[in-house]
């Protein structure tokens, strides 16, 4: 063989060892509504252990034309009956399929507030956790690929680009699944085996993804399934197991609530409302349908995907309530924080404040 052939067979040897590098880095993404999660943020506890919700809906939607491989939703299945106490179950939900018009040049937290449902009312009944998991195929919806990633500030859904996995191995893609679960459970919070955003043990499905990369290289057998987590990652979901409940933290439909003195923090995928209300007193339907509302009052705006949609009530008492303001200004959520400081910036002018407005 030529020196030029060997170059080139060099050359194309390095493309390919790169490209699989960077596929294999499962890495999660970046933006301030993906990062890992919060340590002040507990909503494991509310899958985890069999009370205050003693069920698990999960509802998969899938934008039209699009179908995940078996071994994805096996591995969906396979983590949250293991580690979840559900006395009552897991049942699974798939919705009617998105239409791929709907769904088209938007980006996977538009797709996931226009289309989420919620718990149907049979099982509305106070007790059912919530998780929600969306798969779309970027190439359809005419754009860039984007990594699978889990929560950020509304810690109950998961995206799943299935563009980003297409050609990869069967493993891989279980791989993929366990391991943004595995965000959604509460690894990884303990840095003692990782960087606080993935697990250091190798071959452990919330590794960075490099480990099992020797496997498809070289033919190394891994000396578990690679969508296992490690032992120390299950001895981190047993030791979350023993408290209670984090009294702060519940569902009201798909909203994810943290409860704070004075006030409260409801979630939806890049939707954040900070209420001075009484939580007893709201409405989850008729919140549910207000975020679509406001999603679309958007539409035609080129808001980057980092730009969460806020909601603000505006109380009659609202001077009273100044207390409560300056509360949530210290808020571990830097998205409230700045809420509640615009907030008391018009009070301030005696100005009334926007009831909805972008958050950085």
């Amino acid at each position: 063989m030529s020196t030029h052939s060997n170059r080139r067979a060099v050359a194309a040897c390095a493309v390919l060892i790169l490209s699989l590098i960077v596929l294999c880095s499962i890495g999660c993404a970046t933006t301030n509504a993906c990062d890992p999660m919060a340590t002040w943020q507990r909503p494991e506890l509310l899958y985890l252990l069999p009370t205050p919700y003693d069920r698990l809906l999960v509802e998969v939607d899938l934008v039209e034309g699009t179908e995940p491989r078996a071994e994805m939703l096996a591995s969906l299945r396979r983590v949250l009956d293991e580690y979840c106490s559900k006395p009552r179950g897991t049942r699974v939900v798939h919705s009617t399929p998105i239409p791929l018009s709907e769904a088209k040049g938007k980006c996977d937290w538009r797709i996931a507030l226009e289309h989420l449902d919620g718990p149907p009312p049979e099982s509305d009944d106070g007790k059912t956790a919530f998780l929600y998991v969306l798969f779309y195929d970027s190439s359809r919806l005419g754009r860039s690929a984007a990594r699978p990633h889990a929560g950020g500030l509304y810690p109950c859904a998961v995206y799943f680009d299935l563009a980003y996995c297409r050609g990869v191995a069967s493993h891989f893609r279980s791989h993929i699944v366990a391991h943004e679960l595995g965000h959604i459970l509460g690894l990884c919070k303990n840095r003692s085996h990782g960087d606080g955003a993935h697990c250091s043990n190798e071959y452990c499905a919330m590794g960075p993804g490099l480990a099992p990369m020797r496997t498809w290289l070289f033919g190394i057998s891994p000396p578990n399934a690679c969508d296992q987590y490690c032992e120390d990652c299950q001895r981190d979901i047993e030791e979350a197991k023993k408290p209670s409940t984090d009294p702060r933290s519940s569902f009201r439909g798909p909203f994810y609530i943290r409860q704070e003195e004075g006030y409260y923090v409801a979630t939806l995928p890049f939707l954040i409302k900070l209420s001075l209300g009484e939580l007893d007193a709201m409405d989850w339907r008729e919140e549910l349908q207000r975020a679509r509302e406001i999603c679309h009052e958007h539409a035609g705006k080129a808001a980057p995907t980092s730009e969460l949609l806020g909601i603000y009530e505006t109380p009659d008492d609202l001077p009273d309530k100044v207390m409560r303001l300056h509360g949530a200004a210290r808020d571990a959520s830097g998205s409230v924080r700045e809420m509640a400081r615009t907030w008391l910036q018009h009070i301030a002018a005696s100005e009334v404040p926007p009831t909805r407005r972008p958050v950085k």
